[in-house]
């Protein structure tokens, strides 16, 4: 890992795309044409500035690469004004990223994704159910251990369902990706590190 920040404040901004979490991202393209994540700190509502906060998946992102674990690469970057965490994007062009709680919530329409805190059933149980339903746990069962193990180990206790997913061939329409035959024939499997 590079301990060098990565200035990007001449990569071009792509507004048009957005992704999930709590704190600011921005999707770049850098100078070559890769994709990038840009995460900014954290700003609560309540006036709370988690400045350095995005050190915790730099370091994450260290400790996972010097103990094998398949993990995306995260380093210190400034973009403009704001410093974060840079990581390359883990889909290409042709992909999409379904988080894990649109599964969850296809599975279990009382699931809520929107709480903020759905703890009393986001459970390990409700993810294999839902993971068996969409003929993926076999797939992906040692990857989900993984994460778990990973997660035990640096004490990341931000898991939720934004924080992991699949990835899956594009198609017309998100709810195709629902459909399992074509779950069969496009299936991917990726551990996101988002702490």
């Amino acid at each position: 890992m590079d301990n060098e920040v990565i200035d990007a404040s001449d990569w071009q901004e792509l507004r048009h795309l957005n992704s999930g979490g709590t704190r600011n991202k921005k999707l770049l393209l850098n100078n070559e044409g890769v994709l990038y994540f840009f995460k900014e700190s954290y700003n609560n509502e309540k006036g709370k500035f988690y400045k350095y906060e995005f050190y915790s998946e730099v370091i994450a992102s260290f400790l996972g690469k010097m103990l094998g674990f398949d993990v995306l690469e995260y380093q210190i970057a400034v973009f403009n004004d704001k410093i974060g965490c840079l990581s390359q994007s883990m889909i290409n062009e042709d992909e999409e990223l379904i988080e894990g709680g649109k599964y969850l919530k296809s599975f279990d329409n009382t699931f809520i994704i929107e709480n903020e805190k759905p703890k009393d059933k986001y459970t390990y149980q409700l993810i294999e159910a839902t993971l068996k339903k969409f003929n993926l746990l076999e797939i992906s069962y040692s990857k989900l251990i993984e994460m778990i193990i990973f997660d035990a180990i640096i004490g990341n206790s931000d898991r939720h369902q934004e924080n992991w997913g699949f990835i899956a061939k594009n198609t017309p329409s998100l709810i195709e990706n629902f459909n399992i035959e074509n779950l069969e024939q496009n299936k991917k499997i990726n551990v996101h590190l988002a702490c």
